[in-house]
């Protein structure tokens, strides 16, 4: 997902309890935000901020908890906050380093190449695969959603959630048939 045609502010201010060095990100404007699976990308001109959101991590924007955070950026008008993320620069282009097809979310989101991909792993369960290639990359918004029909008999929209222990690596998952998508 990419913020295409937008403009965005310098940043004013980099802090947080990260061990990631920041002295290189106040007073230069992102020239794009990117997400892929759980990556949050701040794109400026000659690198790039990764921000990884793992599965109980978060971005606040414009208000704060109150915990420390780990990484904040903040503007002239507002700030973006991160609980529990990981960040790390990027010295190569987004674009090199990470496969859109890959990505669910993406509008570059490809099933074929997801597919051939499968091809090249025998012995393993579609499930197994899906859950290794898109488990730790899946957006936050997604686990979030995710968790909302965890243990749960029914989900928002009334549909009922199933469970399933996937057979090689054991991992629980609940879902609701009715929100899957199915590619063939």
């Amino acid at each position: 997902m990419s913020t295409h045609n937008k403009t965005f502010q310098k940043v004013t201010k980099v802090g947080g309890y990260d061990k990631m060095p920041t002295a290189w990100i106040p007073g230069k404007k992102p020239s794009d935000i990117l997400t892929w699976g759980k990556h949050l990308l701040f794109v400026f001109s000659n690198d790039t901020l990764r921000v990884h959101l793992g599965l109980f991590e978060g971005i606040i924007i414009n208000e704060r908890k109150k915990v420390n955070r780990t990484l904040f950026l903040e503007f002239n008008k507002g700030e973006i906050s991160g609980y529990v993320v990981r960040a790390r620069k990027l010295d190569k282009d987004p674009k090199e380093l990470y496969d859109w097809r890959m990505d669910i979310l993406s509008d570059h989101f490809d099933p074929s190449f997801v597919q051939s991909l499968l091809k090249t792993m025998p012995g393993k369960t579609i499930d197994d695969v899906l859950m290794d290639l898109f488990l730790n990359e899946l957006e936050a918004k997604i686990i979030n959603k995710t968790f909302s029909v965890y243990q749960q008999e029914f989900s928002a929209d009334g549909s009922e959630v199933a469970m399933k222990i996937l057979p090689r690596s054991k991992r629980k998952i609940f879902f609701s048939e009715h929100s899957q998508k199915l590619y063939t």
